[in-house]
C-alpha cells in the first residue's frame, strides 16, 4: 500500500469499526507484551515518518480486515473513484 494512502485508509477503517485512534492504539500489544502505544506514534507510522515494523503490520491488518468486513463500502467507493480491482 502506498504510504500516502495508509493514513487515509487507517482513518476509514477506524471509522467503519466505530473506533477512535486513541482507543485502538491503547489496546495494541507491543512485542514486549506491554499494552498500548500513543496515537501520535500510530499516526507517524501510518504517514511513514516512523519505521516500526510490528505497528505497520497491525495497521495493515486492520485495513485488510476492514476491506473483508465491509466489502460493499469499499466497492462503492472504488466505483465512485473509478478504481477497479
Amino acid at each position: 500500500m502506498l504510504l500516502h494512502n495508509v493514513h487515509k485508509e487507517l482513518t476509514k477503517a477506524l471509522h467503519l469499526y466505530d473506533l477512535t485512534l486513541k482507543a485502538w492504539s491503547a489496546q495494541l500489544i507491543k512485542p514486549d507484551g506491554s499494552i498500548g502505544v500513543s496515537s501520535s506514534m500510530v499516526i507517524r507510522c501510518a504517514q511513514g515518518r516512523e519505521e516500526t515494523e510490528w505497528l505497520r503490520k497491525e495497521i495493515e491488518q486492520l485495513i485488510s480486515k476492514a476491506h473483508e468486513d465491509f466489502p460493499d463500502f469499499y466497492a462503492f467507493h472504488e466505483q465512485e473513484n473509478g478504481i477497479h480491482s
